[in-house]
């Protein structure tokens, strides 16, 4: 429900995230045109690297993929993003392409929240850090050594 659908165009995916919202989809009709328009500036805003807004959603790479839901999911403008493993699988350049786009979000004022079983993804990314123990939050003291971090992370030790 809210990733992408590969068989169909980038344009309808980018309907199927935004249409309940934006003006060119209001109502039962939606103005394709305004939709494909809408895409194009996604696709040109986070430099997806793409064929253009007819182009299927299954020939993007996959950090092309996870910056075309990032665009989508910020175009709602959103004060709260959750961005579950927002880079696995993805190479050095889209993971450091998808880290630049979740910090200028978090810079603007939008509340980021990475859900990452990745520590280094986490220490990168994160001012807070949190890690969830036995159904517990807890929240690692700054200055915590990464070692301490990654051992609460897998349940071992009290740090």
């Amino acid at each position: 429900t809210e990733g992408l659908i590969p068989a169909l165009s980038l344009t309808e995916n980018v309907a199927l995230g935004l249409a309940r919202t934006a003006p060119w989809g209001r109502g039962i009709t939606l103005d394709w045109a305004a939709a494909t328009a809408r895409t194009a500036e996604l696709i040109d805003d986070f430099e997806v690297k793409a064929g253009g807004p007819a182009s299927a959603a299954a020939t993007l790479s996959g950090g092309n993929q996870q910056k075309l839901l990032i665009g989508r999911a910020l175009a709602l403008e959103p004060i709260v993003l959750v961005a579950e493993n927002p880079t696995r699988g993805l190479d050095v350049q889209a993971t450091r392409a998808v880290h630049d786009r979740l910090r200028e979000a978090a810079a603007r004022g939008l509340a980021v929240l990475v859900y990452s079983s990745d520590l280094d993804e986490v220490l990168t990314l994160g001012t807070r850090v949190v890690v969830m123990r036995r159904g517990q939050l807890v929240e690692v003291p700054p200055g915590t050594p990464r070692e301490a971090i990654g051992r609460m992370m897998l349940g071992a030790g009290n740090e």
